[in-house]
């Protein structure tokens, strides 16, 4: 049962298998608790897709964002740190 309600909501699911392979677990049942708990759950999300007609190019503008979004943060931390050493050779 645990299996079921961890694939359909979005709590993490892998603490989950880990311990259905230390139960030792029957492998049929894994896998019908798997199919039956992620396939509605992506079934729903690709019809909001359907439903939600998102643009292609505003997918891809997001899509840059969330994969440069780190790097700018890195830097910008990077940036911070060399001031304050710049600073602290300065004084």
């Amino acid at each position: 049962m645990a299996l079921l309600v961890a694939g359909f909501t979005p709590v993490p699911f892998y603490p989950f298998r880990f311990l259905v392979v230390l139960a030792h677990y029957p492998l049929p049942k894994y896998i019908l608790a798997v199919f039956l708990s992620r396939t509605p759950r992506y079934f729903l999300l690709a019809l909001l897709g359907y439903k939600l007609k998102i643009p292609d190019y505003l997918l891809l503008v997001l899509f840059v964002i969330l994969f440069f979004a780190p790097y700018v943060a890195l830097l910008m931390k990077a940036k911070k740190r060399s001031q304050k050493i710049h600073n602290r050779l300065g004084a």
